[in-house]
């Protein structure tokens, strides 16, 4: 009798525990992507054209600055994010990716100060979210200058056309997350919002 009543405590204690696990991956994971998602947020609400003149980024130049990135699968501007209250913003090229790094899959974010751009030398990224399996972007344009044609769907393309002189105003980001046969679920297999950034511009595409 004694045998029969410590298998079945062991049985509940181990489907608690099991719950447990799951609920604390859970709610780590959501963790990671809210974080993720507010810093980009952030860094995008600050976002700004640094310099407006393609031959600042041309690679012969020993000053040139890194280039920013709007694409399919990467996402690399420049930021003007304040430090602390009444200081003065620290500009800084911030990036994001998914991919590989060493042994880690994950979502991936740079910062990098002017000096260090310059330098072509930063700290090494930061992981945000791991098991990232894709992460891809879109960026708005406007069907038309016709003012009577503002109404229709946006023209949603994966190559922002405009760098560096213009960012774009609506950035859509949408985040898979890879899970394995055995993994435990414990996030949505995907994610999708959209990014307004205040200094970009939403206009048609040029011809």
């Amino acid at each position: 009798m004694v045998a029969i009543l410590f298998a079945g405590l062991s049985t509940h204690l181990r489907g608690g525990i099991r719950v447990w696990q799951r609920v604390t991956q859970s709610t780590e994971a959501r963790q990671q992507l809210s974080v993720a998602l507010e810093r980009m947020s952030r860094d995008l609400a600050h976002a700004i054209v640094l310099d407006a003149r393609p031959e600042a980024y041309a690679p012969t130049s020993d000053a040139a600055l890194l280039p920013v990135e709007l694409n399919g699968e990467e996402l690399a501007v420049y930021t003007a994010a304040s430090r602390q209250w009444g200081e003065p913003a620290a500009i800084r090229r911030v990036s994001y990716w998914c991919g590989q790094l060493g042994e880690q899959q994950g979502l991936w974010r740079s910062s990098w100060s002017v000096a260090q751009v310059w330098a072509k030398r930063g700290p090494d990224p930061e992981l945000l979210v791991p098991e990232c399996d894709t992460l891809s972007l879109a960026y708005a344009y406007l069907r038309s200058d016709d003012p009577s044609r503002q109404s229709e769907p946006l023209d949603w393309r994966t190559e922002w056309q405009d760098s560096p002189q213009a960012l774009p105003r609506l950035i859509r980001m949408r985040l898979a997350i890879a899970r394995t046969a055995t993994a435990v679920r414990v996030a949505p297999s995907a994610l999708e919002t959209v990014f307004l950034v205040p200094a970009g511009v939403l206009r048609p595409p040029a011809q």
